[in-house]
């Protein structure tokens, strides 16, 4: 018998595998392997790893904050790119029209830039006058939120709340009048999502 033992550290994800060959004769050959697949988030001096296992985990937890609030959006507003995962996964527990908008401050290098970049944006029709969720999955330095807070605003909204899943500590300006919910706070590492795998 013959046991082959290893691991493998991969796109932030711990694999561990084990082979067993058991020689029964010449001819007879039984091979037996295992894998096993560590889907806990993964942490590194400079960044943070998560499985789609835990995003649905951290989901859950931000509609559970949301729910225990009494906060009831009428529609679900996901910033992109992130922020569509999350907010298709949320969809799940309220039911209600999801509507994806794009911007962001990242250029090509993903270095932030001083002014906003709007590839999509959404109808005032859907937001005049509704309580509304917007979605993202990581409050870094909220440049973002506050952008899409403030365009909002003018749209007459009755409430904003916005669901994050991680909310980077680190200081910023406060968003006045949101109601405001994060699944976890995390170390100011870069956060590399299951999306985001390649």
């Amino acid at each position: 018998m013959l046991l082959i033992n290893f691991n493998i550290f991969l796109l932030g994800i711990n694999i561990k595998i084990n082979i067993k060959i058991l020689f029964l004769n010449c001819d007879n050959i039984i091979l037996n392997i295992s894998l096993y697949v560590n889907v806990n988030k993964m942490e590194s001096d400079k960044k943070i790893y998560y499985t789609y296992e835990n995003i649905h985990s951290l989901v859950k937890n931000v509609a559970k904050k949301i729910k225990t609030s009494n906060f009831e959006p009428d529609v679900l507003i996901a910033i992109g790119g992130g922020g569509y995962i999350p907010g298709r996964i949320l969809r799940n527990e309220y039911k209600k029209p999801l509507i994806g908008v794009s911007v962001n401050y990242y250029d090509e290098n993903d270095k932030i830039q001083e002014k906003a970049n709007v590839f999509q944006w959404i109808e005032k029709k859907h937001v005049k006058n509704k309580n509304i969720l917007i979605i993202d999955e990581v409050d870094d330095t909220r440049k973002t939120l506050h952008f899409i807070v403030e365009k909002m605003r003018k749209y007459k909204p009755k409430e904003i709340a916005i669901a994050v899943l991680n909310n980077k500590k680190k200081e910023k300006e406060p968003l006045e009048n949101v109601k405001y919910f994060c699944s976890e706070e995390t170390e100011d590492k870069w956060i590399v999502y299951p999306w985001d795998y390649y």
